[in-house]
């Protein structure tokens, strides 16, 4: 999409990116970081995503040349748009000029303005269906791909006339004007009396059938601003505006505004808005006529409703449309997404806390993380079990990772928010103070929650309170394009995350931390939906000292290094063959075939779990992980297959070894009888640096076949 942006450029345009199949921002700071500089523009579609469609600004100071650029938006399938264009075009005021074709079948027709001229933004300001983008406004560029499910269209824009875009026409600019300063009301003459009972109900009428509503995510703020305005056109005060939209409007949004944020709208509207007071009432439309013969105090009839429009919800789609392009979706690739909910989880003590500082400074401060790409950005992290902890671990990584090597970051881009915080009930606030404080030229790339358990109110167990906290998490989402990552801990059995399923349900990511036997951390991705789980980072804890306390004893804490997950697996693979070469002798089974004998798999792991419970005293679920990963080991490298019947069978397919271990059961066995007959020597290999002499004990016989064994 870079080649489409690019190629705007070259006609004068200034473009930015795009969300993929949308008509929404893919970032913020939008109106300044929009350019026709090729290298610019490729590094911004770098940074959003090749797959984000094209933003094309407007306003003053949007043309290449420094001039203004407008663009006349015609919604052609809307009632009464067709005539509205053609009456504007008899006037001359849409000379030919550059146009596109809109997903819709309508059309963006652009117009340079003369530098200084600034054209406010609006809705059906050319007649209906015509609305103007000017101002701090932009539309949707030519080779972008848009689907709305929710409004049940797709489709893309196209350009439909390659004329040079043409200068304004005086007739057009005449009608359009210039964007207002905030003024009064007693500014302009009003059409009307506020608060008229036929206007109030023509308003209610509005509110119930025809004004859009808010969608959070979707426009919500906008939308509930232009509402206010109509409402106003229909020449309702701003006290009786609020009452309205209140009672009529309000509920039909999501989710409904407090009562303030309602009142904030419709204070801005009657203060900013650009049409005189009741210019949409019978009193301003028929001005000059004699009104006494119309009956206006009471409320007109109310016109036929509209048939509701038949839903599309459920788009069906050209598999060309949705595998044409795909954004780059990771922050870290094949591990952080861009934008989802990611939980990092695991047991009290398992090095989780290390292992998330140390990855999201790779993201703050733009390193590769063991080989993997990052794209770079801000890192909030709310710190909710407090600063002490987390304060030595950022010095160790500063010292060892930073001042230590000679690197020179920004230390801003990882933010701490430290203090409480309730992510349901703050999530407005929370988000407000993110916004403040970064600016929205620079909005966070991920925040991490550390702990879900410290920002969660009321039962984890629960499925209303998990299910509001995960909304809360993805209106985080979906307001900065970030990855919103939660810190979590593990169940009871330490099998799975503790509180209900729904969060799970809900995740992009879900990453597990745990301790081999060698206290390796190992982080891995148990479920994933757009990558592959299975992956595994494996890291070792390093004690480093940052400094001395007041009593002049030193103060110390660990940075994350990689580490070799095959040398924490080699102890619990050495317990396997402890386990099997004591089973094999007391209790073998023979193998499917006969060929062989083995022992039963499930014998194998009682007996490993007991041994590792005893000599570590491990839990049942980590004597468990520990089986899982050395047994794995042992499978990939050939040395253990489980066959039929669930019999273990070590080394199947070596027969020396094979003899060596029917060797060592046949002897244990017939020590165990008081018998001590020769065994014949080629049975069991000579132990390496014995002599071969027919005088070897029993004992180095056995000794032999064990370590031939393992």
């Amino acid at each position: 999409m870079a080649d489409y942006a690019i190629a705007l450029a070259n006609l004068g345009f200034r473009v930015f990116p795009l969300l993929p199949f949308s008509k929404r921002p893919a970032e913020a700071g939008w109106p300044d970081s929009a350019s026709s500089d090729p290298d610019t523009i490729r590094a911004a579609w770098r940074r959003a995503g090749e797959g984000c469609n094209v933003g094309v600004l407007c306003g003053d100071g949007a043309a290449v040349d420094g001039g203004g650029l407008i663009a006349c938006d015609f919604d052609l399938h809307k009632p009464g748009a067709v005539e509205g264009r053609a009456e504007l075009e008899a006037l001359g005021a849409l000379p030919r000029t550059f146009t596109v074709q809109t997903v819709r079948g309508g059309e963006h027709r652009f117009y340079r303005t003369p530098r200084g001229v600034r054209v406010a933004n609006g809705v059906n300001r050319l007649r209906v269906g015509g609305d103007v983008r000017g101002e701090h406004g932009y539309v949707v560029g030519a080779g972008s791909y848009v689907i709305d499910p929710e409004e049940g269209y797709a489709g893309g824009y196209s350009v439909v006339d390659a004329s040079p875009v043409a200068p304004v026409a005086p007739a057009l600019l005449m009608r359009l004007g210039a964007p207002r300063e905030r003024r009064s009301e007693a500014a302009d003459t009003p059409h009307c009396e506020p608060d008229l009972p036929g206007n109030v109900e023509l308003a209610r009428h509005y509110l119930r059938h025809d004004a859009p509503p808010a969608v959070e995510g979707k426009g919500g703020d906008a939308t509930t601003y232009l509402v206010a305005c109509q409402v106003r056109a229909y020449g309702v005060s701003e006290t009786a505006t609020f009452d309205l939209m209140r009672e009529e409007y309000n509920p039909r949004c999501e989710p409904p505004w407090e009562n303030d944020e309602l009142a904030c709208k419709v204070e801005n509207a009657h203060r900013y808005a650009q049409d005189v007071f009741g210019a949409d009432t019978p009193q301003a439309l028929y001005a000059g006529m004699d009104m006494a013969q119309f009956e206006i105090a009471a409320a007109p009839a109310a016109p036929t409703p509209k048939p509701p429009p038949s839903p599309r919800r459920f788009m069906l789609l050209d598999m060309d449309a949705v595998r044409r392009r795909r954004a780059s979706q990771y922050r870290v690739k094949g591990l952080i997404p861009r934008t989802g909910l990611v939980v990092v989880w695991g047991a009290p003590k398992s090095g989780k806390s290390f292992v998330i500082v140390d990855l999201f400074a790779h993201v703050a401060f733009g390193w590769r993380y063991r080989e993997r790409r990052v794209n770079q950005g801000v890192v909030v992290y709310c710190a909710l079990e407090g600063v002490a902890g987390l304060s030595t671990r950022l010095e160790a990584l500063w010292q060892a990772k930073i001042a230590g090597e000679g690197q020179q970051v920004d230390a801003s881009a990882f933010k701490i928010m430290a203090g409480s915080l309730a992510l349901v009930s703050d999530c407005k606030a929370f988000m407000q103070a993110v916004a403040d404080q970064l600016g929205a030229e620079n909005p966070p790339a991920v925040v991490v929650v550390d702990t879900l358990n410290r920002s969660f109110e009321g039962s984890e167990s629960e499925d209303k309170a998990m299910t509001a906290y995960v909304r809360a998490a993805t209106a985080i989402i979906e307001r900065f394009g970030c990855a919103v990552v939660i810190v979590h801990h593990c169940g009871h059995n330490e099998t799975r995350m503790r509180g209900h399923t729904a969060l799970k349900g809900a995740l992009d990511i879900e990453i597990r931390v745990d301790r081999d036997s060698a206290s390796n951390v190992i982080a891995k991705v148990v479920d994933a939906k757009d990558i592959r789980a299975g992956t595994e980072i494996v890291s070792r804890l390093e004690v480093v000292s940052v400094g001395v306390d007041e009593d002049g004893d030193p103060i110390e804490s660990c940075v994350v290094e990689p580490a070799d997950a095959t040398m924490g697996d080699a102890e619990g693979v050495r317990t396997v063959i402890d386990c099997f070469a004591e089973m094999l002798a007391a209790d073998p089974v023979a193998a499917p075939g006969g060929q062989s004998l083995g022992v039963r798999e499930k014998a194998l792991r009682d007996g490993f779990r007991a041994a590792w419970r005893s000599t570590r005293g491990a839990s049942d679920d980590a004597a468990n992980r520990a089986y899982r990963r050395a047994r794995g080991r042992l499978e990939n490298e050939g040395r253990l297959a489980i066959l039929p019947g669930g019999i273990a069978v070590y080394e199947p397919s070596n027969e020396g070894r094979n003899a060596a271990v029917s060797f060592w059961r046949r002897m244990r066995a017939r020590t165990a009888d008081g018998h001590c007959a020769s065994i014949e020597r080629r049975a069991c290999p000579p132990v390496s640096g014995q002599p071969d002499k027919g005088a070897m004990s029993d004992d180095v016989r056995m000794s032999g076949a064990k370590k031939y064994l393992i």
